[in-house]
């Protein structure tokens, strides 16, 4: 269909390293999508190193963990009926409370040096590597704009080895089983 000018790319989502490699028999994969964020980051076991060596795009969702990394949910938020954060544990009121100190403590000097929120900071790590392209989710106009801000975000080794320790700490202190880090 590629050949025929019907479709112009080929992308596989949640797929397993073997499933790609099959995949990969029958044309070429242009992307990969699966969840990709500091503190879900499975995919660079096998997946991301993968698609870096065959020129594969890695489409990032949840880049900022379903609003978990922006610091913004309060631990006392009471999710809606189908919301699928409502019985997962990473978004217990202690766990949000956990994240949104780590936040604050690995975070917030980052943030200030490049008048960012801490949204835009986990979305310019994840963009540091030029094969990810990081899929924001907005509710409204408002937030989209705000979301596109973090593509003009260069962030240096400190501000990367910061991060870092906010990953590090998260999978210690707050990760819940169903984590991928």
């Amino acid at each position: 269909m590629k050949e025929k000018g019907k479709i112009r790319a080929i992308g596989v989502s949640n797929a397993s390293l073997e499933e790609i490699k099959e995949y990969a028999k029958y044309g070429i994969i242009n992307s990969d999508q699966e969840k990709y964020s500091v503190i879900d980051r499975g995919v660079e076991s096998d997946l991301l190193p993968w698609c870096e060596k065959n020129g594969v795009s890695m489409l990032a969702y949840s880049s900022m963990s379903k609003g978990l990394l922006t610091g913004k949910i309060p631990p006392d938020r009471k999710f809606k009926s189908g919301d699928s954060r409502l019985d997962d544990p990473r978004y217990s009121a202690e766990n949000i409370g956990k994240t949104n100190k780590l936040l604050e403590k690995h975070l917030n000097s980052v943030a200030d040096k490049h008048n960012a929120s801490y949204g835009h900071i986990a979305v310019a790590w994840l963009t540091k590597n030029p094969k990810v392209i990081a899929l924001c989710g907005a509710r409204d106009k408002e937030q989209a704009a705000e979301n596109v801000l973090a593509g003009d975000i260069e962030l240096d080794g400190n501000d990367i080895e910061k991060v870092e320790a906010l990953a590090k700490e998260y999978s210690k202190s707050v990760a819940t089983p169903d984590s991928l880090f």
